[in-house]
């Protein structure tokens, strides 16, 4: 009987520690397998975008479900066409699609509504990331200036009220995921 109720005090336990890691997703809601290969279900992409009074500019990220990403700055020019300059790109191993899709479900990115954080105002500044068919809006950011980080300005600027902040929280730690991935590699 006590070794009954040991084993049982495990599992209770063990239930508890690993349900307070993660918020309900898997990271394997984010993979597939191709060909042997770990693979992302679909592409990721996220884009922050600045409206002002030269017109909509920002960078866009992206990742294929193959692991190659690029990161490119764009400006919307007339008729509503962008103008699009590349800024570096390369390719994820799988390890690091595992982690990428790990980031994803530990920060609930299918948890998020369509549309989050403040109203628009003038010159309005918003991200959107987007994953297969989800796509989800963070608007209301301030202008960002300096050589801070997407994830640390969204972070800087949430809201004191608790239910918001863990909304820009689950913003700021999905960012600093793609932004963490989409880096050159470092020279030896």
């Amino acid at each position: 009987m006590a070794r009954s109720a040991s084993f049982l005090s495990i599992l209770v336990l063990g239930g508890v520690v690993s349900g307070s890691i993660s918020r309900g997703d898997d990271a394997h809601m984010y993979l597939t397998e191709k060909d042997g290969r770990k693979e992302l279900k679909a592409p990721l992409t996220m884009r922050e975008e600045q409206v002002g009074f030269a017109g909509a500019t920002g960078t866009v990220f992206i990742i294929e479900p193959s692991g190659q990403w690029k990161v490119e700055r764009f400006r919307r020019v007339g008729g509503g066409k962008e103008e699009l300059t590349p800024l570096r790109k390369g390719t994820l191993t799988p390890s690091q699609l595992e982690t990428l899709a790990k980031a994803l479900a530990d920060h609930g990115l299918s948890e998020l509504t369509a549309k989050a954080g403040r109203e628009p105002k003038a010159n309005p500044h918003s991200v959107t990331i987007q994953f297969g068919q989800k796509t989800s809006k963070l608007e209301g950011l301030p202008p960002r200036r300096g050589p801070s980080s997407l994830a640390e300005h969204v972070r800087k600027a949430a809201p004191e009220q608790e239910q918001a902040t863990k909304v820009w929280d689950q913003f700021a730690g999905l960012i600093q995921a793609v932004e963490r991935h989409c880096q050159e590699p470092k020279a030896p």
